[in-house]
């Protein structure tokens, strides 16, 4: 299972039941604070970062700022950033 350490700097809700989380590897909070999404995008796409989906209600937990290691089976659609299906979260810190 691959994983990848980062902060949760977006979420968004899609029309068919599912959610993403936009991580970012190696960054602050503070680096994301009054950051516009479209500077996030390009910040993920710079750092390595991904959307993760998972159910709608499986993690109610997710904030932005939150730091996160994700868990996901290595599949992955090529968009940039990537999207990959969520399989586990640990959360190191809100």
């Amino acid at each position: 299972m691959e994983h990848q350490e980062g902060v949760i700097v977006d979420i968004k809700e899609l029309s068919d039941g599912i959610n993403q989380i936009l991580v970012i590897p190696n960054i602050l909070p503070e680096d994301i604070s009054n950051k516009k999404l479209d500077e996030l995008i390009k910040l993920a796409q710079e750092k390595g970062g991904a959307y993760y989906s998972f159910e709608i209600g499986k993690y109610v937990d997710f904030q932005v700022g939150t730091h996160v290691i994700v868990y996901w089976d290595g599949s992955q659609l090529d968009s940039n950033p990537p999207q990959r299906g969520l399989d586990k979260v640990d959360i190191i810190s809100k």
